[in-house]
């Protein structure tokens, strides 16, 4: 009797290890099921659907076909969806956020989002097509899966612009007589000027100057060799942006929808434990010195996985995090670790909240994870780093022919798996 008692001793935790090791192996093994559902094939379908210009002075009618196309696909999922509905001043039109809601009874959420809005030339196949099917097949998985948060999926609207500051630049390039019909400027030596105030500005900017005095920085550099006209075009753009900061040009240039959605939401944003938002994840290459990065951000600096800083490929993933988001930043570069997904990354995470990135490294929040940093809410941006790799970015060659569909087949499970292992 003692003998067996003594074994007891012994056998009971090594049952009790074993038995976890099983569990542990069987959820490994219904999570790789799970990863296995991404398919190719439909993300490229929802691309075809969506492909085009969405816009909304160029192409509002596609715009809001595309939103009914979400909800649409959403439905079809399971979804509870609901649609955010908003105006901007100066505006008529009804502008949607699209939502569909897995419900799982948590008392918390995760968000995973994407813009479905284009530039005005642009197809918009990989911004952000490509962010907006990956959306739509990690839902469509997801409805399916056990999930301890509720999950909540939105596409917004209006990331690329604001349409009313929009429709006032287009009137000052028309009456500044620079352009053609089609909005062209028709001199060589004003395209090169405005360049060169670009470059200016970035310079001022980098140098912790407001965007006011950037501009002006930039017109006392170059108004000795600009023409009468040229001059009174740069003052006209001097007054549009007089009234943009660093702190409130998200949501009154880029990120529209998104910033109204979180001030329609304020009372419940305490519900959102973090937000993965899919920005541009199509493209990626092996091609040396194809990646650039952001002005303040020096690679060395950050943590990667399978990167070779010497050759600077544009063949990983890029992670943009504010200093509240690394719980999460940390889950999703775990699971592109996993051996099932082996994505390779570039963990741009800093230490810093919205007020500090404002004033250093200001390029880091172009996207629609910027509304929620400002409020204090773990997101991360997950991308293929828009122009800083991607050459057709804002383009008209922005097409399904440039796309990486592994590629973007690893970021969807690498966010799927993200949301299957978050505490």
């Amino acid at each position: 009797m003692l003998l067996n008692k003594t074994l007891d001793k012994f056998l009971i935790p090594k049952k009790e290890f074993l038995i976890r090791l099983i569990k542990r192996g069987t959820n490994l093994l219904s999570i790789k099921t799970i990863l296995d559902q991404v398919d190719i094939e439909n993300l490229y379908q929802h691309l075809l659907y969506i492909e085009g210009v969405k816009h909304p002075l160029d192409n509002p009618e596609l715009l809001d076909e595309v939103a009914n196309y979400l909800r649409w696909e959403m439905e079809e999922f399971g979804l509870e969806t609901k649609e955010h509905v908003f105006r901007v001043d100066g505006f008529d039109f009804d502008f949607r956020n699209i939502e569909g809601l897995i419900d799982n009874g948590s008392e918390s959420e995760i968000l995973v989002t994407s813009h479905y809005d284009t530039m005005n030339v642009s197809p918009g196949v990989n911004d952000n097509g490509s962010g907006v099917a990956g959306m739509l097949e990690i839902a469509r998985i997801l409805s399916n899966a056990k999930i301890k948060s509720n999950i909540r999926f939105i596409g917004f609207t209006l990331e690329e612009c604001h349409p009313t500051r929009e429709r006032i630049f287009r009137k000052l390039m028309m009456d500044s007589k620079l352009i053609d019909e089609e909005l062209r400027f028709t001199s060589y030596h004003t395209i090169k000027l405005l360049d060169k105030i670009d470059e200016l500005r970035e310079e001022a900017i980098i140098q912790g100057k407001s965007i006011t005095e950037s501009w002006q920085f930039a017109y006392d550099i170059v108004k000795n060799d600009a023409t009468k006209k040229e001059l009174q075009y740069i003052e006209s753009l001097k007054k549009h942006y007089a009234n943009i900061t660093r702190m409130n040009w998200i949501g009154k240039t880029i990120c529209v929808g998104s910033t109204s959605w979180v001030k329609a939401h304020r009372k419940s944003l305490d519900k959102i434990a973090g937000v993965i938002n899919l920005e541009e994840i199509g493209y990626s290459t092996e091609k040396k010195f194809s990646q650039n990065y952001p002005s303040g951000i020096d690679p060395k600096n950050y943590s990667s996985y399978k990167i070779n800083l010497e050759e600077m490929k544009g063949n990983f993933v890029g992670i943009f995090a504010d200093k509240n988001s690394s719980a999460l930043t940390q889950t999703f570069c775990k699971q592109c670790q996993d051996e099932c997904i082996d994505l390779p990354y570039h963990n741009l995470e800093v230490a810093m909240n919205f007020e500090e990135i404002s004033l250093k490294i200001i390029d880091l929040l172009r996207s629609d994870h910027a509304p929620f940093w400002r409020e204090g809410i773990p997101a991360i941006t997950v991308t293929d780093t828009f122009e800083f790799r991607y050459p057709y970015y804002h383009t008209e060659a922005d097409i399904m022919d440039n796309l990486n569909f592994n590629f973007m087949k690893k970021i969807c499970q690498a966010t799927i798996a993200t949301l299957l292992n978050l505490p």
